[in-house]
């Protein structure tokens, strides 16, 4: 494993409360050539919409949009989609807005609901990077469920009191007349298989839902919904109709940046997934060197009783029939060993008691929700959580808020990096990084104030984190 690299300090002491919101937005990165994730054999895919995946927020507001009208003697209704949150760019991100007094907000790592006054704060929220089933359910006794669970919540102020008469303009997403302030924008990322019930589901229910399976009740979701953006300009239809989503042809024009549709995995998207991925690591490592890489991300070596990692490893060889797959695995008795992938083939090659032996790749078993945090020294509050997000085979780094951290090229001993905002395309800062691993100590250039920064990566296993700190 590579030693850490040891560089000088060179202090910037005024400038740094200057540079801490960038530098909250930096990760340093293992250099990570593929990320596999196989959790069913099912390959049937749905259309899928995204909002603001290409285009920020604030450049060309995009909303989706459907009246509802709620029939009589309604109480409560329920709202649920799947939904891949990428970036939430503003303090108060909108997943849905039901009146211009009433909506469903992120903050941070909270979800809100709120009316005029917050009144119901949920402490937990969705995944991001991750398909998530989620479901709010509105009226006295409001509700929010991920994954077909329901969270624990706090009621914070009042009651809704809402009779739930005359119509409701229903928008995933936020309208552009709320852009007025400009603290409040629409999230980013996919959505799908809208479900609105007028009343409230059980948990039972929602579980149903989040497995894609039908319910016996009215689905007021099924019809038009229309994608708007700007100042109401309509852009196309999507037609949905219970498990299925069709959207009308469009003109792809600079007013439907915002908007984008692809095709995805039923599979990947419905309860119940794994709660785990398989990352691929290049490097020469030996099976002790990896035990210890695995632990730093709270994950293990895969084991070849493991048939998904198997299966996963042997569709990577044939859809890369020129890369030579011979990598570190845990042998049937948890003892090292290195496994020759061949294209096509259906058992490895395998060498056994090889924990002494270097191998090209090596995989990590990790957790689903594994995540990067940046701490800094002297800034308690100064945090950010990253996913990593692979480029194809290049490794990359986002964080909430929209950075990105991706290898930019290669030096005579290690890989480069640099950190950036990932839809303005605005280099914030570069580093070189000696070796695959950039443990130790590296040296940030921030490009507009000329200033660089000591940053250093220590690891925490048991605090669940890997910590960056300045």
């Amino acid at each position: 494993m590579p030693k850490p690299t040891e560089i000088g300090h060179r202090t910037a002491p005024s400038e740094m409360l200057n540079l801490m919101e960038k530098l909250l937005a930096s990760l340093l990165v293992m250099c990570f050539v593929l990320w596999t994730t196989y959790a069913k054999a099912d390959d049937k895919t749905l259309t899928v919409i995204g909002l603001h995946t290409k285009a920020l927020p604030l450049s060309i507001p995009t909303w989706l949009q459907k009246e509802i009208q709620w029939p009589e003697g309604t109480t409560h209704f329920t709202i649920c989609f799947n939904i891949k949150l990428l970036f939430a760019h503003s303090d108060k991100t909108v997943l849905v807005s039901l009146k211009t007094d009433m909506g469903v907000v992120i903050e941070g790592a909270t979800t809100f609901l709120y009316t005029e006054k917050l009144f119901l704060r949920n402490n937990q929220t969705v995944l991001p990077w991750n398909w998530n089933h989620f479901c709010i359910i509105i009226g006295p006794e409001p509700e929010m469920h991920i994954d077909g669970h329901k969270t624990k919540s706090d009621v914070l102020i009042g009651k809704l009191t809402d009779t739930f008469k005359g119509p409701y303009n229903v928008s995933i997403g936020v309208p552009s007349h709320y852009y007025n302030d400009k603290a409040i924008q629409t999230f980013a990322g996919y959505v799908a298989l809208p479900h609105i019930s007028p009343r409230k589901l059980t948990e039972e229910e929602t579980q149903k839902l989040a497995r894609n399976e039908e319910l016996e009740v009215d689905n007021l979701a099924n019809g038009e919904w229309k994608v708007f953006a700007l100042d109401s300009r309509f852009i196309t239809s999507v037609i949905v109709n219970q498990s299925e989503m069709y959207v009308e042809p469009f003109n792809q024009s600079d007013i439907s940046r915002g908007f984008v549709t692809k095709k995805e995995k039923i599979s990947d998207m419905i309860m119940p997934r794994l709660p785990h991925d398989y990352i691929l690591i290049n490097g020469y490592y030996t099976g002790n060197e990896l035990r210890a890489i695995c632990d730093i991300m709270r994950g293990s070596i895969p084991s070849m009783n493991d048939q998904v990692f198997m299966d996963a490893m042997f569709k990577t060889a044939t859809d890369n029939p020129d890369m030579t797959i011979v990598l570190g695995v845990q042998s049937d008795n948890h003892t090292c060993a290195r496994a020759y992938f061949k294209p096509n083939g259906r058992q490895p090659m395998v060498f056994y008691d090889q924990c002494e032996e270097s191998s090209l790749y090596a995989v990590c078993k990790v957790p689903r929700d594994l995540y990067f945090e940046m701490r800094t020294h002297g800034f308690p509050n100064a945090k950010e959580r990253y996913r990593l997000i692979p480029n194809g085979t290049s490794p990359r780094f986002f964080s909430l808020n929209g950075a990105e951290v991706r290898v930019s090229g290669t030096h005579h001993s290690g890989i480069m990096l640099e950190l950036r905002k990932y839809l303005s395309n605005n280099t914030i800062a570069r580093t070189e990084v000696y070796g695959n691993q950039p443990f130790g100590r590296n040296r940030w250039t921030f490009l507009e104030e000329g200033l660089d920064a000591l940053i250093s990566i220590s690891t925490c296993s048991q605090a669940r984190h890997l910590y960056i700190s300045i």
